[in-house]
């Protein structure tokens, strides 16, 4: 019993490993507070609906109220640090080895996010 009594003066900083920082992870919140606005939401959401095929139809042709922006929605889940901690272990799966390519990662925290918006249009939208 003397070692548990030994603990219990200690704080959680003692007996709790603090997780390292991961350089990667704080470089992208980083780009994204300081550089990944709403233009650059935008851009690359007009360039993934664009030419070819892609997997779902343009925002344009969502069956949403004119008044829902989704650029805007996309862009404000992706300023969430709360989100981009929760995403980071899939954006490094996705992107592997080039998780230091920052606009990269930025890219694929949009498109997660507007994933994730997609699963919210019907409760913003009333549907």
């Amino acid at each position: 019993m003397p070692s548990t009594y030994s603990e219990f003066g200690k704080s959680l900083e003692d007996i709790m490993p603090v997780p390292p920082v991961d350089p990667h992870l704080e470089r992208l919140k980083d780009f994204i507070d300081t550089e990944w606005g709403l233009p650059a939401v935008e851009n690359q959401l007009r360039g993934l609906f664009m030419g070819g095929l892609p997997p779902i139809s343009p925002p344009q042709r969502w069956a949403i109220s004119r008044n829902i922006n989704v650029v805007e929605l996309i862009w404000e889940q992706t300023q969430s640090e709360k989100f981009i901690e929760e995403m980071w272990p899939c954006i490094k799966i996705l992107i592997g080895v080039d998780t230091c390519n920052t606009m990269w990662a930025a890219q694929t925290l949009t498109v997660l996010a507007m994933f994730n918006i997609i699963r919210l249009l019907p409760i913003i939208s009333g549907q």
